[in-house]
Parts: structure tokens; sequence; C-alpha cells
């Protein structure tokens, strides 16, 4: 092919897949860093993503299959959290030439009303100073046809772990609204300021009342996402928009290594 998206999308791999994701002390080029593995014929991308991280050192992830630890390092973030390590399906940045890009199985970018289910896990375990465990979940007015680096008209997070003192963009909306059989409190605002520039897309966050570890939400397992896309529709994720992203792991405030924290698996599959 002759356009970028006819690029091979990455070897098929057998057997177990083990490295890991980020270099110490090489900011910038160790603040980004990912890795792909493929579980049950699905491709998903480990990302280390020290993003807000002013001080501190770069984290870095020991992965296995669809799972990470972290096992070094440490940050610390302001109001906006220090890094986001996670787990994702999507065509997100730069993805040299399809080599990061699930593309080939992930059946995305689809529009949420010819979605009929998206099961899917988020488990963790471990701890550290200050984090939530959360999906990011991203959506787009249209398909994408460019690097798409953001959420750009709207995003849904969905925090398995309030950290107390944190707190997700906007203000609470509604509060123990029940989605997948658990009560959440619901917060609604805008984007803001992103690096797509500033805009004022809508961003719902499903919070977990139960600020700490909540053994249901620490064992998510094949919960259908559709259900909170339909939840957030009265909130300005309608069912024309286009899901392009899904990504789980931790927004971490303060802290790292030390405490064992990791996804111990992460998957995520769209059916249409």
């Amino acid at each position: 092919g002759s356009a970028a998206t006819d690029a091979p999308d990455g070897p098929a791999v057998a057997g177990d897949q083990k490295g890991t994701v980020g270099i110490a002390n090489m900011n910038p080029d160790g603040d980004f860093a990912r890795a792909k593995v493929v579980v049950d014929g699905k491709s998903y991308i480990i990302q280390n993503n020290n993003w807000g991280n002013p001080s501190g050192t770069d984290l870095i992830l020991s992965y296995t299959n669809n799972s990470f630890k972290i096992t070094s390092g440490s940050g610390s973030g302001a109001s906006a959290p220090a890094s986001f390590p996670s787990i994702y399906i999507g065509n997100n940045g730069s993805t040299a030439n399809g080599v990061y890009s699930t593309k080939a199985s992930d059946g995305l970018p689809v529009q949420i009303s010819a979605i009929k289910s998206l099961p899917s896990t988020l488990r963790y375990s471990g701890s550290t100073g200050s984090f939530n465990a959360t999906y990011d979940i991203w959506f787009a007015n249209s398909p994408p046809t460019t690097e798409y680096k953001d959420g750009i008209n709207g995003f849904i997070m969905v925090w398995l772990r309030d950290p107390g003192g944190k707190q997700p963009i906007g203000s609470v909306m509604a509060s123990n609204v029940m989605v997948a059989g658990m009560p959440w409190n619901v917060w609604v605002g805008p984007r803001g300021d992103g690096p797509a520039g500033y805009n004022n897309a809508p961003v719902v966050s499903f919070v977990n009342p139960t600020e700490d570890n909540d053994s249901r939400a620490q064992s998510f397992k094949d919960v259908d996402l559709k259900a909170f896309f339909t939840a957030a529709a009265g909130y300005g994720i309608p069912s024309t928009m286009y899901l392009t992203d899904v990504f789980g792991g931790f927004e971490i405030w303060s802290g790292g290594s030390g405490g064992n924290l990791g996804v111990d698996e992460f998957k995520a599959v769209v059916n249409k």
C-alpha cells in the first residue's frame, strides 16, 4: 500500500509476551513509551505516560501479556496527575506506521449507536501514594482521519477507585446512579485545555462513592461499558459520537513503585 494505514499492524506473538516500558532519567523521551501485545487474538498497547510529572523519576512498567506492574520510579503532580500508566485499545497518537495501533482487531472507530456491547475487564491490585484506578474513554464527532491525540469531542471516565482529596473535571450532577450493577456519582464538566488545544468538550465521570479500595471495583470483570455510554447520553455524549480509544489504568498524583501497584488484567472487546 501507499498510505500509513496500509502498514503492517505488528507481528503475531505466541506465548507470554514480557518486557519493560519506560527509561529512567531520560526526559522527555522516558516520559512516553509503549509496547504492543496480542492476547486471545486482540491487540493491546501498554503505555507509560508521565505527562504531568514536573519532578521525581520516570516510572518503569514491567508487563506480561495484558498486565503490568510499576517496578521503578516515582512522580509528583499538582492539581493534574503526574502520570497515567495504562493499557488501551485504539489508534492513538503516532502509531509508528501501525506498530502501536490495535486497528486490526479493535473494531474502532465506531459510532456508539452501532455498538451492541463492549465487555471489558479491568482488574488491579497494589497501592501507592495518591491514585485512582480508571477507564478513560475517548470520543470524536466523526472518524479521525489524521493523528488523533486527544478525546477532543468528549470523553468518559469510570473511577473504580476514588482516592479522596482529588476530583474529576466539573461538579457532581447526580449521586448513587446505578450503572452496570454499581452506584456511581456522576461528575460533568468541560474539557478545557488539552494536547489538541482548548475546547469545551463534555467530560462525564462515573466515580465510585467509596473513597478507598472496593473489592467489587478491584475485580471489574466482564462489565459492559456500553451501559456507561447510554448513561452519559444525557450529559453530552450522544449516540452519534464515535468511540476511538478505551484506556484502563491509573492516574497517579504522587508515588509510583514500592506498593506493587499494577493492572492484573485489561480486556475490551467491541461487538457491533
